[in-house]
């Protein structure tokens, strides 16, 4: 019994990426544990588990909790299906399905055991891959619309969705976009692919095919407010209209996730001729009422390319810290669009120096495959505009060629004609 509920121990702080070393570690715990499973579990039991008191065998009851924490139904669940949920043997059971070249009700049961434990999904895309390279279609339209998900953090959906992605973009255009055509409609593939890698880099190409589908398929109101949204991304960022369409705000705007709804803001800013009162009061207003450094990650872009750097000072005066209150897997990729947003801000006020030191710490390679050229583009930008701005810089940093040439590869032309009006200036 020890052995046993020593490794779900383990598990428990494999799940909250904690290990457990100080009192401050348990509070977290017990919080965690409570507004995850909805039920109880007392602070003083859990320090006796570990070893911050005096140890006692836990009850029946104690260790149901922490099972259920982990995604099991009971202590008794996870002792049965625990050779499921360890990363070797989840990943060694798959290969024997690879091989066998069928996914049936078994094998579901299977994965959705060994997908409580968040450290296995990475290898269950590869999975998935492997059916998307052999075209089985079958045995996709299985998995998505069966696999449970909801175990998963959304760090995690993440990782799976550019693995996936990242596979759909190698196979040809017309091959990609048929798996798609009948994946889409299934809400698990639609949700957890292609609503979550947001592919900047194929705007104006396949993924705005891949957002026609989603148009097509889906009726959920938010889904449609995000495809009107990347397309008049792309057409802005492309120049392909003068006068971007109107977009309303949808029915249940206000519960729907903040990311979007920020993505939204930026849209209006985009459509914007000059920053009105209205939306700066609409935008502050949100920020003080839901998660900052989600909520501005696609408005601190629109600030930037409309050069509105006396509202985006503002916003990192006074939500600073919570603009860089970031915990996520994908959190590099935002804090770059932060950093680079901070440099233009600094680089508008004259401190060169400190504006330098913003994008030193811009870690490009390290941010999502589908944002990559996007917010490259936003650095070399700032980095050229800072080395023209700064008496003590080489004018000549090469930025502005490297801009002309991303601009050219992902046809977003608005880099460009900011670059060149700045120069005229």
């Amino acid at each position: 019994m020890k052995s046993d509920f020593t490794q779900l121990l383990l598990d428990v702080q494999n799940k909250t990426n904690v290990t457990v070393s100080k009192v401050r570690d348990v509070r977290y715990l017990k919080e965690e544990i409570e507004s995850t499973t909805g039920r109880v579990i007392g602070f003083n039991t859990l320090r006796r588990l570990f070893g911050f008191l005096e140890s006692r065998t836990p009850n029946v009851t104690t260790l149901n909790t922490l099972s259920v924490y982990l995604g099991f139904s009971s202590f008794s669940n996870y002792q049965r299906n625990h050779s499921t949920y360890e990363q070797w043997y989840f990943q060694q059971n798959l290969q024997r399905v690879i091989l066998e070249n069928w996914v049936g009700d078994k094998e579901i049961e299977f994965i959705n055991n060994g997908l409580v434990n968040p450290q296995n999904i990475i290898y269950f895309g590869y999975f998935v891959c492997h059916f998307i390279e052999k075209n089985n279609q079958k045995v996709l339209q299985k998995i998505f619309t069966e696999v449970k998900f909801l175990s998963l953090s959304s760090t995690e959906i993440h990782k799976f969705a550019l693995v996936v992605s990242i596979k759909l973009n190698s196979l040809s255009e017309k091959r990609a976009l048929m798996l798609y055509e009948l994946l889409i409609p299934i809400d698990n593939f639609r949700n957890h692919v292609p609503l979550l890698y947001i592919d900047y880099s194929n705007l104006n190409g396949r993924y705005d095919k891949v957002l026609d589908i989603i148009e097509k398929h889906s009726s959920i109101a938010s889904d449609h407010l995000f495809v009107q949204l990347m397309k008049g991304y792309g057409q802005y960022y492309s120049e392909k209209l003068e006068e971007l369409p109107f977009v309303s705000q949808p029915v249940g705007f206000d519960s729907m996730y903040s990311v979007l709804q920020g993505r939204y803001f930026g849209y209006q800013i985009l459509c914007s001729a000059g920053l009105g009162q209205e939306i700066k009061s609409q935008i502050e207003k949100r920020c003080d009422s839901m998660k900052v450094s989600y909520f501005l990650v696609e408005i601190v872009p629109a600030l930037l390319i409309k050069e509105e750097f006396d509202f985006l000072n503002h916003l990192f005066s006074i939500y600073y810290e919570d603009i860089f209150e970031l915990e996520v897997w994908s959190s590099k990729t935002t804090q770059a669009i932060y950093l680079i947003g901070l440099a233009a801000v600094n680089q508008y006020k004259g401190n060169y120096s400190v504006a330098k030191k913003n994008l030193e710490l811009v870690e490009l390679e390290r941010v999502e495959l589908g944002y990559e050229k996007y917010v490259t583009l936003f650095y070399l930008l700032i980095s050229f505009k800072l080395s023209y701005s700064s008496e003590q810089s080489i004018r000549d940093n090469g930025d502005y060629e490297k801009l002309k040439k991303l601009s050219r590869e992902t046809g977003f032309g608005v880099f460009m004609t900011v670059a060149n009006n700045f120069l005229r200036d």
